[in-house]
C-alpha cells in the first residue's frame, strides 16, 4: 500500500488547510531516558514544513503506515525525526486517545512509551544532547535533543504533549519518593491508573 501523503485543500471552506490521505491513526512515543542519575525525554521542535504547530517542540509522532504496527511506526518516526533507532520491543502502549478534546484534528492517536538507559542494547549515548535525524518530510525537524524532564515546562509543546509529560514526570517522582525503583511496567499502570478515574 501506498505511503500516507498530504494534501492542500484547493478551494472550500477549508481551502489552504493540509489534510492526510490513508492515515488509519497517529503515534506518539515517550521516550524517557534515564542517564547520569537523571530522567530526560527526548523531544524534538517542529520545523517549518510542518503543516501545524511550527516551532513548538513535541514527542516524536507520526501517521501509522498500513503496513506497519504501532511500536514499528513509533521506532521509525523517532528514527526519522531525531536520528536514533530505538528498537520496536523498548516500547509499551501506554494509551489510546479517543477524547475529542485532547485530538488533533480528531486524528486517534497510540501513545507508547519506553524507558532506556546506556545498558539499553543497540543504542550509541556518546553524543548526548542534541542529536540529528535520518529522514522523515521535508523541514519537518528544526532541532532535537534529550531534555531533562525536570526542564520540560521550559519549552513549549504542540498538541497535549505537555499535559503528558507533567503526568509522567509525576509519575516518576511519587516512585522515587517510595524508593520502590522507576520501571517501564510502574509507570504504565500508575499512569492507566489516574487516566481511568479521569
Amino acid at each position: 500500500m501506498a505511503k500516507n501523503e498530504s494534501y492542500v485543500i484547493p478551494d472550500g471552506p477549508h481551502k489552504g488547510e493540509t489534510w492526510w490521505s490513508g492515515c488509519l491513526s497517529g503515534c506518539s512515543g515517550i521516550t524517557l531516558g534515564h542517564f547520569h542519575q537523571d530522567f530526560y525525554i527526548l523531544g524534538n521542535e517542529r520545523g517549518r514544513g510542518c503543516s501545524d504547530e511550527s516551532g513548538k517542540w513535541n514527542l516524536p509522532c507520526g501517521f501509522i503506515e498500513p503496513d506497519e504496527s504501532g511500536q514499528e511506526c513509533i521506532s521509525r518516526e523517532i528514527r526519522e525525526e531525531c536520528g536514533i533507532f530505538i528498537p520496536p520491543k523498548e516500547f509499551r502502549q501506554l494509551e489510546t486517545e479517543t477524547e475529542p478534546s485532547r485530538r488533533h484534528k480528531g486524528h486517534i492517536t497510540v501513545r507508547y512509551i519506553a524507558l532506556i538507559d546506556e545498558n539499553t542494547e543497540g543504542i550509541d549515548y556518546s553524543e548526548f544532547g542534541n542529536i540529528g535525524s535520518t529522514g522523515g518530510e521535508k523541514d519537518e525537524v528544526s532541532q532535537r535533543k534529550w531534555i531533562k524532564l525536570s526542564e520540560y515546562q521550559n519549552y513549549r509543546w504542540a498538541f497535549v504533549h505537555a499535559e503528558v509529560i507533567k503526568e509522567i514526570k509525576g509519575i516518576i517522582e511519587d516512585l522515587m519518593k517510595k524508593d520502590t525503583g522507576v520501571t517501564l511496567k510502574s509507570i504504565v499502570e500508575i499512569y492507566r491508573s489516574r487516566r481511568d478515574n479521569f
